[in-house]
């Protein structure tokens, strides 16, 4: 008991500590009270925790403690005082953080699973899915034609150009911008002009999001999740105001995180349905098109598929091994898997032709070379931005495709663009293509002489994908989308709903707690924990790969550091991911 009294007296110190640091601790306090919780409830119930969940719990925890730490490194020196403060955060940080890791598995394990499985036939649950489609599509068609009027004026939204141009770039994946296309052309053709046209697709769009949503409801029903959860789920998608905001831009992040929840429903139903399913066609059907649409509507996605498809590929080698071997697995579940393997490469093999040779035979325009090097340009920017020494024929390279004098004035720590927009300024790119050899070597020099710069640089551009302090509000804007020459006029139909609209979501970025929604670091470390905890059990954790690989590759390429549009896809899709760790795999 004294021992439980004294680490509750230390994470309460480790909140003391950490809330100096930061300018939002609503997700400091959450953790901390679990972490309490989670202390408290381990004590009394003495669940032996097996040696592969010790050292699953130890390496998430250590990675949680040093991530803690290097939120901070601004903050830190090497006085000894520092030095002291960071051990005592960083030791604190791997106990809470351990203690919650091990209270979620004993809260899975000992209650029987909470009773929670899947039942793929249960009744109502088609009166589930119509009525929570019918409602979140009214919410959100409201919003559309009361507030934001065919559209709001989202950042990316004025590439929409492209459908009237005819010019089109794979910049925001060129296949949405078809369906934007189409949907004009329909909504002109019905109604006689293009902001119709948007309208259009916008609707189509809510009624896309709806359906995808109502399917992850109906779902955790299918599941068995306890009612006040599914409600909760409910109401999530229904009311918080990005879902709502989402629905009318008109860019690919909306339909592609929509896409991301659909195709981790498929995968949960395919990976826990039995013999007598009798849906399971559909289901296989509708996974095959959900994973095209989701590798095509985001470039980062098409790679977090394959690794689906490799994590696929070795679970069917081994469950062939295992049942030569001792028969164990029945035909069903070897049917199953590798049904599922199949598909997957199959898409795979469609979304290589659709994204390369097919993407040069319709002559549209390609990513230019500098796009999807955010990370490397910002480090190497950060080098010089901290003055430190290139060598002659490292300026000399560099000099090639970029004004090294005016990075020092360009580099902006949390956002790539400014940087890549000066490499285009060069209007030299295609060397980047031609000695792609020369500047590898270049960038792997700088980064062994100068680590630190590197790594500063990496903390700065991912912070938003993992640390506890960023809550962005991207999703937040006033005006409606206004093309004049296009003869595009969007309107406020309603200012009393509006002036509604503007207080609600006021309230979700001031008020402390409603912040939670917007944190994605919260719901990053929540989404590892329960990938841990799958992993150290034995349990299946396919269903969690499409969002753990869009996570991954937002640490290795996001040109954004606190940009909630691209998780949006990993934080719809978490309401499946709580329940999902909880199936009973024996039912």
């Amino acid at each position: 008991m004294i021992c439980v009294i004294f680490s509750i007296i230390g994470e309460i110190l480790w909140l003391i500590l950490s809330i100096r640091h930061i300018s939002y601790s609503g997700a400091i306090l959450v953790l901390t009270g679990l972490g309490i919780c989670s202390t408290v409830y381990n004590y009394l119930h003495h669940y032996p925790i097996h040696n592969s969940s010790k050292i699953g719990y130890s390496i998430i925890s250590a990675l949680f403690s040093l991530s803690f730490l290097l939120y901070f490194y601004s903050s830190w020196n090497k006085s000894p005082s520092d030095i002291c403060k960071a051990i005592v955060l960083g030791t604190i940080s791997f106990y809470i953080f351990w203690q919650v890791c091990a209270c979620t598995e004993q809260y899975i394990i000992t209650h029987k699973l909470l009773g929670i499985y899947y039942d793929p036939n249960r009744k109502h649950s088609i009166v589930v899915f119509s009525g929570t489609f019918g409602i979140i599509a009214i919410v959100y068609l409201i919003y559309l034609f009361f507030i934001s009027y065919p559209a709001n004026a989202y950042s990316d939204s004025w590439r929409i150009t492209q459908c009237f141009t005819g010019y089109y770039s794979n910049h925001t994946t060129v296949y949405h911008t078809y369906i934007i296309k189409a949907c004009i052309e329909i909504g002109k053709k019905l109604f006689g002009n293009n902001t119709a046209g948007i309208a259009t697709f916008n609707v189509f769009q809510i009624l896309f999001m709806a359906f995808c949503f109502a399917y992850s409801v109906a779902l955790l029903y299918k599941m068995h999740a306890p009612k006040w959860f599914l409600v909760a789920a409910f109401i999530y998608y229904a009311i918080v105001p990005y879902n709502i905001f989402y629905s009318t831009s008109v860019n690919q992040n909306a339909m592609f995180s929509a896409s991301t929840v659909l195709l981790t429903a498929f995968l949960i139903e395919i990976v826990y349905s039995k013999e007598n399913c009798r849906q399971i066609r559909l289901v296989a059907i509708g996974y095959f098109i959900i994973s095209i649409c989701f590798c095509l509507f985001r470039t980062n996605a098409y790679y977090a598929y394959c690794l689906l498809t490799i994590c696929l590929l070795i679970y069917s080698v081994r469950l062939f091994i295992r049942s030569r071997k001792s028969g164990k697995d029945s035909r069903w579940t070897l049917y199953k898997y590798y049904s599922l393997l199949f598909l997957s490469l199959a898409v795979v093999g469609i979304c290589s032709i659709l994204r390369g040779p097919m993407i040069r035979h319709l002559n549209v325009r390609q990513v230019d070379a500098v796009e999807s090097l955010s990370i490397p340009v910002q480090q190497i920017a950060r080098t010089i931005y901290d003055g430190k020494m290139l060598t002659e024929e490292q300026k000399e390279l560099l000099g090639k495709v970029v004004d090294i004098d005016k990075v020092s004035t360009t580099y902006t720590s949390w956002i790539a663009d400014p940087m890549k927009d000066l490499v285009r300024e060069g209007e030299n790119q295609d060397y980047i293509s031609k000695h792609a050899e020369e500047f590898l070597h270049l960038w792997v020099t700088l980064g062994l002489q100068y680590p630190g710069e590197y790594a500063k640089a990496w903390i700065d551009q991912t912070v938003g994908y993992w640390g506890l302090d960023t809550c962005p509000v991207d999703y937040y804007q006033d005006d409606v989308f206004v093309l004049e020459e296009y003869n595009i006029k969007g309107n406020i139909r309603s200012e009393v709903l509006n002036s509604v609209w503007d207080k609600y979501t006021y309230m979700f970025n001031h008020i402390y707690f409603l912040r939670l929604f917007s944190c994605v670091g919260i719901q990053i470390w929540l989404m590892l924990i329960l990938f841990f905890v799958s992993v150290v059990n034995r349990r299946n954790f396919l269903w969690i790969l499409p969002i753990l690989g869009l996570w991954i590759t937002l640490l290795i390429a996001v040109p954004v550091a606190d940009a909630l549009v691209y998780a949006y896809g990993i934080l719809v899709t978490m309401p499946l991911a709580v329940i999902a760790v909880q199936l009973d795999q024996n039912y």
